[in-house]
């Protein structure tokens, strides 16, 4: 499989944004403009629509894509599946990521009882909107098969491995996640954290106004956009 499809917007220094599971770059539009402000932005679909969905053929694609637009090293922001990708990337090509950011991200895997009950619990219902559902409904339209493959990996997924290839590296990278994340949650960050040898930062809610769960990457643009830009100046490109 070569280079996926991607949106690209802005100029600067390249940073690739990849995506949570089931959705689009489409999703993040609001989020992908505010980044591009500061960064050329990069975020491919993360689906393999000629073969069988498979985590290293993705983790090779997204590679092929950074050849495809000229990108030598960029710096990489994974949310949640997303963030199981950015970490592949960077166990694999540490050559190609001058910094990782990992947000609400799968990889450590809580165990199949814990993110089954939260996976269907009613915090997780409240993730669901007009956008997700489009995205997931498209997906499951054009490759029902491969979004299954893709959801049980997912379930099942637990990259110990390529954590510590990410620990034993030099590229810089830190850990954010949700104060309110109902679906994946915070002392998950914490592991994840502890396992990739990297800083781990809560984004705390602000309620009534703001409730910082799983989905604020896009349900909250200018907030995560603001916690990007001030995560990537604490952690200069290697």
């Amino acid at each position: 499989m070569g280079a996926l499809r991607v949106v690209t917007a802005g100029t600067g220094d390249p940073l690739l944004l990849l995506h949570g599971f089931g959705l689009s770059p489409m999703t993040y539009l609001r989020t992908i403009d505010l980044l591009a402000a500061d960064h050329r932005v990069l975020a491919p679909w993360l689906r393999c629509t000629d073969t069988v969905w498979d985590f290293d053929t993705l983790v090779d694609s997204v590679a092929a894509t950074l050849d495809a637009n000229q990108v030598d090293r960029v710096r990489v922001v994974g949310h949640s599946f997303g963030g199981a990708i950015a970490i592949g990337l960077t166990a694999r090509h540490p050559d190609r990521v001058s910094s990782l950011l990992a947000v609400d991200c799968l990889g450590l895997s809580p165990g199949l009882r814990e993110i089954s009950r939260r996976a269907f619990s009613r915090g997780t219902l409240r993730l669901a909107s007009v956008n997700v559902a489009r995205d997931v409904l498209s997906y499951a339209a054009r490759s029902p098969r491969e979004l299954a493959s893709a959801a049980w990996w997912g379930f099942k997924c637990d990259l110990v491995e390529a954590a510590e290839a990410v620990r034993v590296s030099d590229v810089p990278r830190t850990v954010l996640w949700a104060e309110d994340d109902a679906l994946l949650p915070a002392w998950l960050g914490a592991r994840t954290a502890e396992r990739l040898g990297s800083d781990f930062h809560v984004v705390p809610s602000d309620p009534p106004a703001i409730r910082v769960n799983h989905d604020w990457p896009y349900r909250h643009p200018a907030l995560f956009a603001e916690h990007v830009a001030a995560t990537l100046a604490n952690l200069p490109a290697a």
